[in-house]
Formats: C-alpha cells, sequence, structure tokens
C-alpha cells in the first residue's frame, strides 16, 4: 500500500512517464494556482476579499 504522503502518489506508475511528470511538476509546483471559471465574476479573485456570510457566496 502506499502511504498518501509519497510525493509519487498521483504520478504515473510507468517509470519513464513518471519522471516526466516529475519534471513538470517541479516546474509549476511554486506557482499560483490559476483556476479560470466562467461561471464566477474574475473580480472575486482579484479583490481576494471574503464573503459577508454563506447566503452571499451562494
Amino acid at each position: 500500500m502506499v502511504a498518501l504522503t509519497d510525493p509519487d502518489l498521483l504520478f504515473p506508475p510507468e517509470a519513464q512517464s513518471r519522471s516526466l511528470a516529475r519534471d513538470l511538476y517541479a516546474g509549476v509546483k511554486n506557482l499560483p494556482i490559476v483556476s479560470p471559471h466562467g461561471h464566477t465574476d474574475p473580480r472575486w479573485y482579484a479583490l481576494n476579499e471574503p464573503f459577508p456570510d454563506p447566503a452571499q457566496l451562494l
């Protein structure tokens, strides 16, 4: 059983593919996550303000 802390847990099991995945991940792991969603207002991300209450979120 693989430990949940195994750094290769989500990488391919095949050695060559896993090596490539590690290299790709190393190049982006410290970058911020950008996950655009067309159904949300981009200002939410730019302003990064908390919602006043859960109902406002919905």
